[in-house]
Formats: C-alpha cells, structure tokens, sequence
C-alpha cells in the first residue's frame, strides 16, 4: 500500500530550539524535556524487518506513549516514511542511527571505500529525512 506522507511534503514538525539559558538540556519547542525512550530494532516477527500491517508499524510507537516515554532511538536502520509519520502523529521523539556501511571485512580494511559509502548514505538518510 502506498502511503501519501513524504518527509518533503510535511505540513506539521517539531521546532527545536536550543536557547542560550537552556544550554545543556534537551529542549523541544523552547522548553526543557527529559527524552526517555527505547531502543527500537523495528523487528515483527512475521515479517522480519519489514512490518506486515500499517498498524504494526504504528504499534511500537504507541507502546512508547502508552509506557509514558517519548522517544525511540531506531536502531541502525531507516523505516519506511510512514513509521516516521506514525511518530509525528504520536509525538514521539526519533533519535536515528546512521547504518552501518562496513560492508564486511574488505571494506573494514579498505578506509578509503567504506567511509565514503558510509558519509554518502550518511548525506542521503539526512536530506530525505529533511533534518
């Protein structure tokens, strides 16, 4: 099923704000929070790393709320755009890791082909992210 939301074509996101009084705390729209969440690997059993259901996909982020946290860190993988919607949605914090690109023990060796890899995919997570 495609899904209408795009990162580009998003009407509502949070502002982030780091004013010079709150340096050192984590502020969201000008005021101090405290970020408490999970590691989410983003894994269903019943389809491994690829959600089988919209509501599925929606499901672990409403346990975060429903737990009182309000975030997750998504764990060395990019979801599909609609798990990000479900987020904003929710109000839920995304803090993203980068994916690894070590592309095995070659490339571990070889710096000069797997940090480029990485830095490219690294520029590309973050544009179509829009952050």
């Amino acid at each position: 099923t495609a899904y209408p939301y795009k990162a580009s074509n998003c009407s509502t996101a949070g502002s982030r704000a780091f004013p010079r009084q709150m340096t050192g705390h984590l502020a969201l729209n000008n005021e101090i929070i405290f970020g408490i969440g999970w590691l989410d690997q983003s894994f269903w059993p019943d389809g491994v790393y690829t959600a089988p259901t919209d509501e599925a996909l929606a499901h672990d982020l409403e346990m975060v709320k429903l737990f009182g946290m309000n975030a997750v860190r998504l764990h060395q993988k990019v979801n599909p755009e609609r798990w990000y919607w479900h987020a904003d949605r929710l109000g839920v914090l995304v803090w993203q890791d980068m994916v690894q690109c070590n592309g095995g023990n070659e490339a571990v060796k070889n710096k000069t082909k797997s940090i480029p890899a990485y830095l490219d995919g690294l520029s590309s997570m973050i544009e179509d992210r829009l952050n």
